[in-house]
């Protein structure tokens, strides 16, 4: 960044001001991936952890790799951890620099095989985000009864080598620092081939009195800890008009309670920043283990669309909440005419598809949503539906509209008065995708505004 010095006004602190408002700007990173013969890996995974520094939060990013080994991905400037692993191909991991001054960043990470499953541990601080090295990590097997004892590295990540004889298993695992207190996980893992990896990311909170003397405020030893991860759980190259699925996965540690909730808000914009997926939903959280939830949407145009998650822990008062934020972001390839058409004729006839739905911000129950397309006027082909639960009770709900040929819309309604009178509206819009199937958003909400939501179906032909 070119410096000039307009007057003795300007003063060193604008200065920084400057350069710390610029330096927040998001870079595109190109990550490639190849094999030990130099060939571009399809479909790697790849876990972005950083950027570094007191004043950035922990952001943890996964995504795969395209048909020719490259990640496109937007980033804040900064240091980062990065592992890419393939589960026939191997693993690697690197720390790269995201420079601002660049307009694009471009790294390269080389697979190799593993002798046999590891477990990669990420070692990091909670304050600061930045690599803790020389952590001791003791890793016990609940089989055997054998432990060991490794340190992390400068970088935070420590791989720990599954001995021959367990290529499976559980495993008790204790990382301690002088500054931080100490942390306490389990590992459940099941190599599906002898090149396997298991990643756990660990935060280790830094030691709120780090002299030994009485402590006033202990933290609380069962207070919860919340994270999260998103991918997309199709690897292929996504095209105009696919629908693309996003999973997002919760799970929390760090406590005895075997099972929580958290409250989980899910938005989805496409490229010219238009919101068109919000969602808003408790999830039943199970100790050290992810729970996951999947959202369908279907690409209008190309380009860079965006998924931001916030979640919180839900347990009610004299626990302190955690929270997890994290931004995700996929490319769509493909021409978009002017009117954002994918020129998809959609046969007619019947279609159906099942979603999980919150009906009270207790309960999530699986529903079936069924519609039929028939001839109409105009162009206009007539929609006629049914919402239902999967099993038990729930919305018994019916709904029409119309269906356009020409731009590929669905535009329903529907209105339901329960047994106690109290009055619901409905309604299912959507456009179909390269598949013939349609990609439908649902809003439900009561008119006495105690509820409204929207979910997400996936309708295939019968």
């Amino acid at each position: 960044m070119k410096k000039r010095i307009l007057s003795t006004i300007i003063t060193l602190a604008s200065i920084s001001a400057m350069a710390q408002a610029f330096q927040r700007d998001d870079v595109r990173v190109l990550t490639m991936v190849r094999d030990g013969s130099g060939r571009p890996v399809q479909g790697a995974s790849l876990k972005f952890y950083g950027p570094f520094g007191r004043d950035n939060r922990r952001s943890e990013m996964s995504t795969f790799t395209g048909r020719n080994g490259e990640s496109d991905k937007s980033m804040m400037p900064g240091r980062y951890l990065v592992i890419a692993s393939d589960v026939e191909r191997g693993i690697e991991s690197k720390t790269i620099d995201v420079d601002s001054r660049r307009a694009t960043n471009t790294f390269d990470l080389k697979l190799h095989t593993t002798r046999r499953p590891t477990i990669q541990l990420v070692v990091m601080s909670d304050d600061r985000n930045e690599p803790v090295a020389n952590a001791k990590i003791e890793i016990t097997s609940r089989e055997t009864g054998k432990r060991d004892i490794l340190n992390s590295r400068g970088s935070g990540l420590t791989q720990y080598d599954i001995p021959n004889n367990a290529d499976a298993g559980r495993f008790d695992v204790r990382i301690s620092s002088p500054d931080f207190d100490t942390q306490n996980l389990n590992i459940n893992f099941r190599p599906g081939t002898d090149t396997s990896s298991f990643i756990a990311y660990v935060q280790l909170r830094r030691n709120t009195n780090p002299r030994g003397g009485p402590d006033r405020n202990p933290p609380n030893r069962n207070q919860p800890k919340l994270d999260g991860m998103i991918r997309l759980s199709s690897k292929n190259r996504i095209e105009v008009g696919d629908v693309a699925s996003i999973n997002v996965g919760l799970m929390f540690s760090k406590t005895i309670n075997e099972r929580s909730q958290a409250i989980s808000t899910v938005t989805i914009t496409n490229p010219n920043g238009q919101v068109i997926l919000n969602d808003s939903r408790n999830v039943r959280l199970i100790l050290n283990d992810y729970v996951n939830t999947s959202y369908d949407v279907s690409t209008r145009m190309s380009g860079m669309y965006t998924v931001n998650v916030s979640a919180v822990m839900a347990n009610g008062s004299g626990i302190q909440n955690s929270r997890w934020d994290s931004k995700f972001t996929f490319n769509v390839h493909g021409q978009t005419d002017d009117r954002g058409r994918t020129d998809i004729m959609t046969d007619r006839g019947d279609y159906t598809g099942m979603s999980d739905m919150e009906m009270d911000n207790k309960s999530i129950r699986s529903f079936i949503m069924s519609l039929t397309l028939s001839k109409g006027t105009r162009n206009l082909d007539t929609v006629k539906g049914w919402l239902s639960p999967r099993s038990g009770s729930g919305f018994h709900m019916m709904f029409q509209g119309t269906y356009d040929q020409n731009k590929g819309r669905l535009d329903a309604r529907g209105t339901m008065a329960d047994r106690e009178d109290k009055r619901w509206e409905i309604r299912a819009t959507g456009s179909p995708d390269r598949n013939n199937r349609l990609a439908v958003r649902l809003e439900i909400r009561a008119l006495d505004n105690s509820y409204n939501r929207s979910f997400n179906f996936t309708l295939a032909k019968k």
